[in-house]
């Protein structure tokens, strides 16, 4: 695969999940506020999971961009310095978002005060995946040593290990107990997010073998496991009431398995270069998109309030998620062309 495909493919992955970031920010309440078990609910109970993959996807792409080589000092305090200042600065910006437009403090003095020298905890919805980041940037360099050297089978023993012991067993303990483990069993190496950087990265260094006999067993494997969220959710609902989202978890076997699929289905996608033109410039934007996405979504809540009145909430919903994508997006390009902000988002 050459760099440029390799690239616009990526982008694709990129502006993917960064819509499905909105997603999941936006459709909840659909079926959060609906009646279990009517079409609506499962329409939009559907939609929900359909966009669980998105940080898995972004933790992914890290894995397959940043792992399996050694960068410099210099450039990993590039990184890490790059996340602080847009942290930070989008920090600031949803504390003032916050005290004037969805009116939660007194004092916009006060909520930077506090987001800077007391909490420095995430304000937004969207800002909690630049404090995982920033921890990943952190260990990065030991990770960077570890797979630069691991080898194929090394993959495959680490794989088995962090999908039995985080995906599966707390499946299988949910409905059978099946085993107890100790609480000073510890397996942070394997956890979810490493699992998910290691999964990308495996997927650069040895290739990614395309069939259409592969394409085929992920979309099956694709929409099964999507399956499987929705009904076994629907079950849950009916064994537990509310307490229903037990399957909202990244790291259980049917959405990780969701998320691999996806991946390596948009690996097979080729477009002509005018259109990889348009993909890489959208793409180069979705980091920006990501971080304003929160506010854009309270800023243009009319649009879903003004729609679900007239139409199906599910069709308004989707609308509202494009214009926030949209508007987002524009909002990005005209920031970008301030060199200083082009660094940053």
């Amino acid at each position: 695969m050459t760099d440029k495909r390799r690239e616009c493919f990526l982008d694709i992955l990129r502006i993917i999940a960064c819509f499905l970031v909105i997603v999941n920010h936006t459709n909840s309440d659909i079926f959060l506020n609906t009646a279990a078990g009517s079409l609506t609910w499962f329409a939009s109970l559907t939609y929900f999971f359909v966009s669980k993959i998105a940080v898995p996807i972004f933790f992914m792409i890290s894995g397959y961009l940043l792992l399996g080589k050694i960068d410099s000092t210099k450039k990993m305090l590039q990184r890490i310095g790059r996340i602080l200042v847009a942290l930070i600065g989008c920090g600031v910006v949803y504390a003032i978002f916050d005290t004037y437009y969805m009116k939660s403090d007194p004092s916009v003095l006060t909520a930077i005060k506090d987001f800077l020298f007391i909490y420095f905890d995430s304000p937004s919805n969207a800002l909690w995946y630049l404090y995982a980041y920033l921890g990943i940037l952190l260990m990065l360099p030991f990770l960077q040593k570890m797979t630069s050297v691991m080898t194929k089978r090394d993959y495959h023993v680490f794989f088995v290990i962090s999908v039995l012991y985080y995906s599966v067993l707390p499946v299988l303990n949910h409905y059978v107990n099946l085993i107890t483990i100790s609480s000073e069993i510890k397996l942070p190496l394997f956890d979810g997010t490493i699992l998910f950087l290691f999964i990308g990265q495996y997927f650069a260094r040895f290739g990614i073998k395309k069939t259409r006999r592969g394409f085929c067993i992920s979309a099956a494997l694709y929409l099964l496991t999507l399956a499987f969220n929705v009904v076994a959710t629907y079950y849950e609902h009916i064994r537990f009431g509310y307490n229903y989202l037990f399957f909202d978890n990244r790291i259980y076997f049917p959405i990780l398995l969701q998320s691999v699929c996806v991946f390596y289905m948009i690996s097979f996608v080729k477009l002509g270069e005018k259109t990889e033109r348009v993909i890489s410039y959208v793409g180069a934007c979705t980091f920006g998109i990501f971080l304003l996405s929160d506010m854009n979504i309270g800023f243009l809540k009319f649009i879903f309030t003004g729609l679900s009145a007239n139409i199906h909430p599910l069709f308004a919903v989707v609308i509202y998620e494009i214009c926030v994508f949209v508007i987002g997006g524009v909002v990005v390009s005209l920031l970008r062309m301030v060199p200083l902000v082009k660094k940053v988002l």
